[in-house]
């Protein structure tokens, strides 16, 4: 097997046992390469968590949201993935979205919602 196949997180080369072990070490250390580990695993979760609101989700509007905010896509990606020629259009759309959020209860009641889903992974 190639080497390169059993890397996972950028940074630990093995199987779960010693993917554990490296969680268990890291967990002592407070350096700078064991909390940029960590991140990159909190961020791997949280990919996860906005990519089945995502798969729920029918709302083209939302579905931008979550790309950006959860998946934390460039807006530019998300834009020429839907066949915008730039990420002005999204960020537009974000920013429309944004007021409607601070007028419409319901839109504010989904956003916390999307919102607490996604930060639920970090704590």
């Amino acid at each position: 097997m190639d080497w390169k196949a059993c890397v996972q997180g950028g940074l630990v080369a093995g199987d779960a046992h010693l993917q554990e072990k490296a969680r268990e070490l890291l967990a002592m250390k407070t350096d700078h390469l064991s909390e940029t580990w960590k991140a990159q695993q909190q961020l791997s979760r949280r990919g996860v968590v906005a990519a089945g609101l995502l798969a729920q989700e029918k709302d083209p509007r939302w579905r931008i949201w979550l790309r950006v905010e959860g998946l934390g896509e460039a807006k530019v990606d998300v834009a020429r993935d839907l066949g915008y020629r730039d990420g002005g259009s999204v960020l537009q759309i974000l920013k429309r979205m944004e007021v409607r959020c601070q007028n419409d209860r319901e839109w504010k009641q989904k956003r916390g919602k999307y919102r607490q889903h996604l930060s639920s992974v970090e704590d």
